[in-house]
């Protein structure tokens, strides 16, 4: 977790009904706010001051599969959630969000997890059926908002603020090592990797439909495309530096991730810098 003290880690570490180091459930003044549920009986509702689970008694998901993630900015997040969890309340569909705003800042600082940032609604299809339709319908829904931080682990869905991985979907460690697996066809646990760029199991490929239907726009002002990566001089939430060529030259690039770090809204923006001039590249 990020943007806790020691004191609280020490806390955290009392717990011992779980393998994570967790909060007691309390209320936030700043927490944000399911809609009115019908059928609330039907839902559990949990959480370790970070994270709020909601899990829908009536129908379990796999322990691994696909995944959706939905990303926000901060200034639509309480919006976000109430539209996408009325939706997933109708559907019997489980889910967690991050719990508060004072968590959505501390999940999207410059110096969070990379891997975790953007990730504001995470989404637990019970079947690939599903997964390809709440694909379609989310994007419908939150089509209306501005585009929250791009997520680095998962691949987007039609330009939207909707992301998807393969992986685990509950909580499974290695006998040797503390550290999430997925099982294989043939039953081998493996690492469930989660690198900062979009990768699937060897074993796992993209439904027809996703690989059909999937589209992006390209950003490439200014010819991006014709700077060698080098090598990385710096990362952080915000974005990298990174050592680059053209043409025998040497440059530095700077990288802004959109909406993340101290400034949550800042502009998404590239600087290709030399000693001779700097060029912006603003999609």
């Amino acid at each position: 977790m990020v943007g806790y003290s020691a004191d609280d880690y020490l806390r955290f570490s009392a717990d011992k009904e779980t393998i994570y180091y967790s909060e007691p459930v309390y209320a936030c003044e700043d927490a944000y706010v399911l809609p009115t549920n019908d059928n609330s009986e039907q839902w559990g509702v949990r959480s370790d001051g970070h994270w709020t689970y909601v899990n829908c008694l009536m129908y379990s998901f796999p322990p691994q599969g696909w995944k959706i993630h939905i990303t926000s900015t901060i200034y639509d997040a309480q919006n976000v959630l109430y539209d996408v969890a009325e939706y997933l309340f109708v559907k019997s569909i489980s889910f967690k969000y991050l719990s508060s705003r004072t968590c959505f800042i501390q999940a999207n600082g410059k110096y969070a997890d990379r891997l975790e940032s953007g990730k504001f609604i995470t989404i637990y299809p019970s079947s690939e059926h599903i997964f390809i339709q709440l694909l379609k319908d989310l994007k419908t829904i939150v089509c209306k908002y501005d585009d929250g931080p791009y997520i680095l682990t998962d691949k987007q869905w039609q330009n939207s603020n909707v992301f998807f991985r393969y992986g685990a979907l509950k909580p499974r460690f290695s006998n040797e090592k503390n550290v999430p697996v997925i099982v294989t066809p043939q039953g081998d646990l493996i690492p469930d990797k989660e690198l900062p760029l979009y990768s699937l199991p060897s074993f796992v490929d993209e439904p027809i439909y996703v690989k059909e239907n999937n589209y992006f726009i390209e950003y490439s002002n200014g010819k991006l495309t014709d700077y060698q990566i080098d090598s990385a001089v710096h990362f952080s939430n915000n974005g990298g530096v990174y050592l680059a060529s053209r043409n025998g030259k040497k440059y530095i690039l700077k990288e802004g991730r959109k909406m993340l770090g101290s400034v949550i809204g800042h502009v998404w923006m590239l600087f290709i810098e030399s000693s001779m001039n700097i060029k912006s590249f603003v999609p």
